[in-house]
């Protein structure tokens, strides 16, 4: 497998719009920001618009009619601005997701049966007021934590290995939720001309910014390293572990993604034979 030769092809880089499916662009925004205090307003300002509304029932039609009319673009108002659900925003991003893999097997002009071993994806994240966010317009990189106590990140980065015969060709794809915009890269390299991959074992310290916190964490990320001494960035963050030392408690701030299992196998395949 590692022995035979195919042309190397150069890294590629391209913008596109990815197509807006389930949600919006405003709605992905809601999602990411905090409106709490402007819906906490609205709120109040329903409940006044009710209390109006009965009192009319014994001052007169007018206090009627203003505090129906408060009540109504008060209770419009509250649904219109509803930020989607974690659910909803998953469902989005899975579908991107699926988006990408087509676009991946475009770029290499690829159909299922150029593979000699089953395509492995690997899915990380770009961490707000962290190294890597510096290379984004720091607007667009936005992290929230969702009801069931999972982070879900504006900027997901999916990297799509494919094995062929002669090869290994990469994808890899940063989905851009603020808007809506994917940045791909392709890379193609013969099986001899890589010297390793894996993640640090022990990662780097990089800072992370978390509602309104500063974070000191450990981040692991992935490369990819040629016998030319050159290193491919594979991924974003793949796992951020953060120590509160006053609580004495380690936290794993980002979702389970099985990456570890996934580069386990893919770095099995590429050094069995040497």
């Amino acid at each position: 497998m590692h022995t035979q030769r195919s042309r190397t092809r150069a890294p590629r880089q391209q913008q596109r719009v990815i197509s807006k499916r389930q949600l919006s662009q405003t709605q992905i925004r809601r999602y990411f920001s905090s409106q709490r205090a402007a819906r906490k307003r609205v709120a109040l300002a329903l409940i006044l618009g009710v209390l109006v509304f009965g009192l009319g029932f014994y001052v007169g039609s007018i206090v009627l009619i203003t505090g129906f009319a408060i009540a109504i673009i008060s209770g419009w108002f509250l649904i219109a601005t509803s930020p989607p659900s974690d659910e909803q925003f998953d469902q989005w991003l899975s579908r991107q997701a699926e988006t990408m893999y087509s676009q991946a097997l475009q770029a290499f002009d690829f159909s299922e049966r150029d593979f000699a071993n089953r395509v492995y994806c690997v899915h990380s994240f770009v961490l707000p007021g962290s190294e890597e966010a510096r290379a984004h317009a720091s607007q667009t990189v936005r992290a929230k934590k969702g009801k069931d106590g999972k982070l879900r990140c504006s900027m997901n980065v999916y990297t799509y290995f494919f094995f062929t015969r002669t090869s290994l060709a990469l994808f890899v794809g940063t989905i851009n939720a603020w808007n809506n915009s994917v940045q791909q890269h392709t890379y193609r390299y013969r099986y001899q001309h890589i010297a390793d991959m894996a993640p640090p074992s022990d990662g780097f310290q990089d800072t992370v910014n978390l509602n309104g916190k500063q974070l000191r964490c450990r981040l692991k990320q992935c490369n990819l390293e040629l016998i030319n001494n050159k290193t491919i960035h594979l991924t974003a963050t793949l796992q951020a572990v953060y120590y509160d030392r006053q609580r004495k408690v380690t936290y794993f701030l980002l979702p389970e993604t099985g990456f570890e299992s996934t580069l386990r196998e893919v770095r099995s395949l590429l050094f069995s034979d040497m």
